[in-house]
């Protein structure tokens, strides 16, 4: 078959998707191919891809469900029975930015998995977050022997890979509402843009953007050494609750409990 008539296809599935299909990230994608098309209005499609995610509801989803049901329940099933694995539950207290930084046409950064178009927190995030936070803590130094035994690195003018491996967290499948619509403000434009100093003489510029809902719960898990992994949990759960995940954390967003 012809490339141009293969992309038609796949432009009518991913059409059907965005008048409320399965897959989130199938029509988010379709979406942001629309914006270099001649004719289209970004702020208009920005804000149906904000009302589309905003309000998806897995329930209508019946097909879905079933399908990352039963993936999700194969995958905790095969950690569970790892013998150097550590797996436990976090829970969402307040709203969650993942994915600010992700470049995209529509100022709009989310984190969904393949194949399903679910939410997740990706592994390399819990793995920068742990690293981070004991770094700033003084903990451990970045040169240390301990933190590139955890997280890889340089040590002695070699280089090594860490001995933990951590996992993606899967969001819980009962979940039924994943997304609610916020804003970054944008303090200071033309500072980044390098135009000018930050004096706080420019007005916020609101970004319309998307936060995952509190009160979802994901499942971590971590591989290594046994006599680590208990270790970086109880860190974790210290970190998730202090500082946060994500965007925003110095408002209270990305807070989560064990």
């Amino acid at each position: 078959m012809p490339i141009d008539a293969i992309r038609k296809v796949h432009n009518a599935v991913a059409g059907e998707l965005t008048l409320g299909g399965d897959n989130l990230g199938l029509a988010f994608d379709r979406f942001v191919s629309k914006v270099d098309n001649p004719g289209n209005r970004e702020h208009e499609i920005k804000d149906k891809v904000l009302e589309i995610f905003s309000g998806y509801k897995v329930s209508g989803h019946s097909e879905l469900k079933k399908s990352y049901s039963y993936a999700f329940n194969q995958w905790k099933s095969a950690i569970k029975a790892q013998d150097h694995a550590l797996s436990f539950d976090i829970v969402s207290l307040s709203k969650v930015i993942f994915g600010s930084g992700n470049a995209s046409a529509l100022e709009v950064g989310v984190h969904l998995n393949k194949p399903w178009g679910v939410p997740y927190i990706s592994g390399s995030s819990i793995k920068g977050i742990l690293a981070s936070f004991l770094r700033k803590t003084g903990t451990m130094s970045l040169d240390s022997l301990d933190y590139v035994n955890i997280f890889g690195g340089n040590y002695d003018g070699k280089k090594y890979s860490g001995s933990i491996v951590f996992n993606d967290a899967w969001l819980y499948p009962d979940s039924d509402s994943w997304f609610e619509r916020d804003i970054i403000n944008v303090h200071y434009q033309k500072y980044y843009s390098g135009e000018r100093f930050p004096d706080g003489m420019e007005n916020p510029i609101p970004v319309q953007t998307l936060a995952l809902s509190g009160g979802l719960s994901f499942f971590v898990s971590m591989q290594g050494p046994d006599y680590l992994l208990q270790y970086l949990k109880n860190v974790l759960s210290q970190t998730f609750m202090e500082i946060g995940a994500g965007a925003k954390t110095a408002v209270g967003y990305g807070r989560f409990t064990t």
